[in-house]
């Protein structure tokens, strides 16, 4: 999570009081000048105000899973594969031996049309 606040440094007063002096704006944002003592809000970042005070609404999380339905989603994922170790043996070995590149096929017509490859 980003921090809500920067630490900056100037050379001299005069460039202090010309940089506070000014409204700054960060992603639609007015930002606030505050020296390091002032408390500010953990929510929002502003000062004025704590957090539980504060009128910034927190956003939901999308996905509130809990342990068993996240363990539950790793289970499913194994479901597709074989059973067995018979099942393992059956059928093609390499089912997606054609997307590879050193298939025997794409070998083959490399060395026939020399130069170009065919996928």
């Amino acid at each position: 999570k980003p921090m809500k606040y920067a630490f900056v440094y100037f050379r001299n007063d005069k460039d202090f009081s010309i940089a506070t002096n000014n409204v700054y704006e960060y992603e639609g944002q007015q930002l606030e000048w505050s020296p390091l003592d002032t408390k500010s809000c953990h929510r929002c970042g502003y000062t004025g105000h704590v957090a539980k005070e504060c009128q910034t609404e927190l956003r939901q999380r999308s996905n509130k899973l809990n342990r068993n339905q996240l363990l539950q989603q790793f289970k499913n994922r194994n479901k597709s594969k074989f059973n067995s170790y018979a099942d393992a043996t059956k059928g093609n070995r390499y089912p997606n031996n054609r997307q590879r590149h050193w298939n025997q096929n794409n070998i083959i017509n490399r060395q026939r049309n020399k130069n170009t490859y065919t996928f």
